[in-house]
Order: C-alpha cells, then structure tokens, then sequence
C-alpha cells in the first residue's frame, strides 16, 4: 500500500539505476589500456578521491563541468608524471564510459513495475551524452518518460534551479505529488530539501545522514520501493 499518493518518480542515475562504480572501473581500465599504460589501485584510488572532491565543488558552484571533466585527470597525470594530454585522455575515457550500462541490483524491476503506476524521470549531474547513451544501452530508456542532465539543464544538482527546470519542463508536474530516489546526500538529499520535494533516499553503503538534512523515506536496496510506492 502507498503511504502517500505519488504521480512523479525522480531517480538519480550513477549509484542509484546505474552502477556507476563498476561502470567507471571498467571505463578508466579500458581508457589506461588504450594509452598503453598501466593502471593499479592506488592510481584508482587517486582518481576516485580527486574525482569526489572536484565534483563536490562543481555542486558547490565552485568550477564547471567542463573544468572538472578535464582538471581530474590533469591532476592525477601530475602527481604520477604521466605525460597526457589530460583533455584528450578524457574524450577518450568519456567515450569508453558510455559503453558501460551496468545497472544496480534491481533495477531495471523495480523501473519495469513503477511504470504501470507513475511517471519516471531521471535526474543527473553526468555528462550528457554519457548518460543518454548508457540509458539507451541499458534498456532503462522505455521505462522513463524524460531525462534532465545537468549539462543541458545548465545547472546542476543540488541547486534549486535545476529542480525548477525540471518542474517547469514536466507536464502537470505538482512537487506535493513528486518523489526524489537517490543515493547522494550533498546533491539527491540537499536538491530534494532545497525545492521542498520528498526524498527517498537510497543508503546502501549505510552511510549516516548529515545534519541539517532530512529524508521522508530510507531504503537499502530498490526493491524496498515496491514497500513504498
């Protein structure tokens, strides 16, 4: 039985539908190995950390996605002196990524019995033609009547102007009748908060909540939706 009636479902993409972190291990495998380079786990885990961190800013408004997509790896072939032209590593890796499609466990169920009863979005802070193509490969893409961007919106989450854009941009769309699913707390949680939308939010990594944020609903894997909506 629902506990509130819902029209609008908003998921995030990367950790949330697709799985981003397998989707990027394989994408930066493929990306070193064209370079001829050797790529370990402490390079992963640079990269990972250096990554975070410039997308914590761009959320923050503090760069552009286009000096972020770009800055992390110019960072990371510094520190290791790797001798690259971080911009054109990037169109590469951009590329590979979006042949990866892999999907969080449940997925695609969980998309395939919302469908019968709401209307899906997707919401994302990607790059994007990334995303739509990964959408497309994916088989995600019939379940979702749009999907927003953040490049193409011109703002990203959590800014209250991308949310706008999105309400703005869907048919009939009431925030009382619409629901945020996601997995991150700085852009999901605060974006949801910020345009006054209720977020579930998706915590499998058991992560815990920080102050000043709140969530309507907590789940741990997306079955758990069917509990809900």
């Amino acid at each position: 039985m629902s506990i509130k009636k819902y029209r609008f479902i908003l998921f995030d993409l990367d950790e949330t539908l697709f799985d981003f972190r397998k989707s990027e291990a394989v994408a930066l495998s493929k990306a070193f190995e064209l370079y001829h380079l050797t790529i370990d786990d402490d390079i992963v885990k640079v990269y990972n950390d250096l990554n975070f961190s410039l997308w914590k800013k761009l959320e923050d408004k503090k760069i552009t996605k286009d000096v972020l997509v770009v800055e992390r790896f110019n960072l990371l072939f510094e520190q290791y002196n790797i001798d690259l032209d971080p911009a054109a590593f990037e169109d590469d890796y951009q590329r590979i990524l979006s042949e990866q499609a892999y999907l969080m466990e449940g997925a695609m169920d969980i998309c395939r019995y919302l469908k019968r009863k709401y209307d899906l979005y997707s919401i994302s802070n990607g790059v994007a033609f990334t995303q739509h193509n990964r959408m497309r490969l994916s088989g995600l893409k019939v379940f979702l009547s749009g999907h927003f961007v953040s490049e193409e919106v011109g703002y990203a989450k959590p800014d209250i102007r991308f949310f706008k854009h999105v309400s703005q941009a869907i048919p009939s769309f009431q925030k009382e009748k619409a629901l945020v699913v996601g997995d991150s707390q700085s852009s999901d949680i605060q974006g949801a908060n910020n345009a006054g939308i209720d977020v579930c939010w998706y915590n499998y990594r058991g992560e815990t909540l920080q102050e000043g944020l709140s969530v309507n609903y907590c789940i741990n894997h997306l079955r758990s939706l069917k509990k809900i909506l």
